[in-house]
């Protein structure tokens, strides 16, 4: 039953990704991109799914251990900011306007979403049906194919969705 959830809400991730190619406004892509398929498809329906299935640990949601979680990302995060420091020339930064700073919470938002729909919800209900490898491999087909609608990079996406779920499940 988790399966047939998690294949039908990737089918309509993927559906929604579709119709914003065909969007004629900023707004009805807003609302696809940001209402449907990030917070009632990727986040509110696969958490009414894992608390009816109470798979929330199972599937690498965890609860417990809050402040570690958080050292980890944020000496992650700390680690990204230098590498990105020695890449780019830093005397051509400027201060951020609003609206690159909303781009920049937008993003920042929609990554945790999909790891936690993608890397933790889909590739856990395939994993039940089909094994951790062949549930890995789902995941990340998922993963790229929901982009399609705005950044159809199949290949690159899959790999990129391969690894980063491939760690959340291998690692729990």
């Amino acid at each position: 039953m988790l399966t047939a959830i998690a294949a039908g809400l990737v089918a309509l991730s993927i559906g929604s990704s579709w119709l914003m190619n065909m969007a004629d406004s900023r707004i009805a892509d807003h609302l696809l991109r940001q209402v449907v398929q990030i917070m009632t498809i990727s986040l509110i329906f696969p958490f009414i799914a894992m608390r009816k299935h109470n798979c929330f640990r199972e599937s690498g949601i965890r609860f417990d251990k809050a402040f570690r979680y958080i050292a980890i990302s944020l000496v992650l995060a700390a680690l990204l900011v230098v590498q990105m420091g020695m890449e780019i020339d830093l005397s051509k930064i400027t201060v951020p306007t609003g609206h690159q700073l909303e781009g920049v919470f937008y993003v920042m938002t929609a990554n945790v979403v999909e790891v936690l729909f993608f890397a933790c919800f889909v590739a856990y209900a395939f994993e039940k049906s089909f094994g951790i490898i062949i549930g890995i491999i789902l995941a990340a087909v998922s993963f790229s194919l929901h982009h399609a609608g705005f950044q159809p990079e199949f290949m690159k996406l899959f790999i990129v969705g391969l690894v980063f779920i491939a760690i959340v499940r291998f690692s729990g």
